[in-house]
């Protein structure tokens, strides 16, 4: 695990929940069309994604 710089760690249960959370699914209206809008995972997100996915 990744440890913060204060020696406490950083990717706790907690802390992975809601990086996870962020990742959203929209539905946003684009000229009276309903439209699903996805955000992207970042770089820690996929990292977290790519962990859970393919665990040691």
């Amino acid at each position: 695990m990744a440890k913060t710089g204060l020696g406490g760690r950083k990717y706790t249960f907690g802390y992975i929940i809601e990086s996870l959370k962020a990742i959203r699914e929209n539905i946003v209206s684009i000229e009276g069309v309903p439209v699903p809008v996805i955000t992207e995972p970042n770089n820690e997100q996929e990292f977290i994604q790519f962990l859970l996915e393919n665990p040691a």
